[in-house]
C-alpha cells in the first residue's frame, strides 16, 4: 500500500528492488500527488484527462498549465520527467463491473497514441473483435486514431534533428490541441456512459455496441477535420 486510500502507484522501477535503481522515479512522484490530491472517485474520464496529460513535474513541483502565454516565449519547454513522454503509445483505463455482473461490461478504454494529442475511446470486451474503425488497423500500418495522434505529435515536436524530441512546443499543445482534446473526449466519455447505463438496465447488447460504435467513428471523423487545420498550418 502507497498511500492512506489504499492505492498502487508504479512506474519504471521495482519499489521492492535495489534502492535508486531503475527509472521513473520522478514520474511517479508526480503521479502520487495527483491521485492523493483527488482522493478516491477516480473516474476514467479524470484518469485520463489528469494523471495522463500531466506536466506536473514531480521533482521541481512546477506545471506547465501555471505558466502565462507570455513566461512560455517561443513555447517551447524541455519534455523531461513528465507523465506523458515522447516515447508514450497509449494510455488505458479498464472499468471493471460489480461482483456477479456481467464480465462482458467491462470496458477498455482506450487513447491510442501520445496521450495529451489523442482522446479515449470505449471499446466493450464482450464486443471482442466489434471495435470503432479508427481503432483498427485493418491492414494499415497504424489505427487512424494512431495516425492521427502521431501526427499531431510532429506538431508538437517538430525538432527532428538532434535531440529535438525533447523538446515540446507546449504552447501550440495547450492552445490548439489540448482543448479540442478534452473536448471530444467529454462526448465521448458521455456516450460511453450512456450506453453503459443502457446495458446495465437491459444486458448486454451487441447490436447496440455496434451502433454506438459507428457514431464513435462518426464522431472521429468530426475531431479529424478539425485537426487537419492544426495540422496544416
Amino acid at each position: 500500500m502507497d498511500s492512506p486510500n489504499g492505492y498502487l502507484y508504479r512506474t519504471n522501477f521495482s519499489v521492492a528492488g535495489v534502492e535508486d535503481k531503475g527509472a521513473g522515479y520522478i514520474r511517479y512522484a508526480a503521479a502520487q500527488k495527483l491521485f492523493e490530491e483527488k482522493g478516491g472517485d477516480f473516474t476514467p474520464g479524470w484518469i485520463l484527462d489528469n494523471p495522463a496529460r500531466s506536466f506536473y513535474h514531480g521533482l521541481m513541483q512546477t506545471d506547465l498549465k501555471d505558466r502565462s502565454d507570455k513566461e512560455l516565449g517561443n513555447g517551447y519547454v524541455i519534455s523531461q520527467d513528465y507523465i506523458p513522454r515522447y516515447t508514450t503509445t497509449s494510455s488505458i483505463v479498464f472499468e471493471g463491473v460489480n461482483p456477479g455482473d456481467d464480465p462482458r461490461k467491462t470496458i477498455l478504454w482506450s487513447t491510442i497514441g501520445y496521450a495529451p494529442c489523442s482522446y479515449a475511446i470505449p471499446v466493450w470486451v464482450g464486443a471482442e473483435g466489434d471495435i470503432p474503425a479508427c481503432l483498427s488497423m485493418d491492414g494499415k500500418s497504424l489505427a487512424p486514431a494512431n495516425s492521427l495522434a502521431m501526427d499531431l505529435k510532429g506538431v508538437v515536436f517538430p525538432v527532428t534533428r538532434g535531440s529535438g524530441n525533447k523538446y515540446l512546443d507546449y504552447l501550440t499543445l495547450r492552445r490548439d490541441i489540448l482543448p479540442e482534446v478534452t473536448k471530444a473526449e467529454d462526448k465521448e466519455i458521455a456516450e460511453g456512459d450512456k450506453l453503459k447505463k443502457l446495458l446495465d438496465g437491459k444486458g448486454f447488447d451487441l447490436e447496440a455496441i455496434r451502433e454506438f460504435n459507428k457514431k464513435a467513428d462518426k464522431r472521429f471523423e468530426a475531431f479529424c477535420e478539425k485537426m487537419k487545420k492544426v495540422i496544416n498550418k
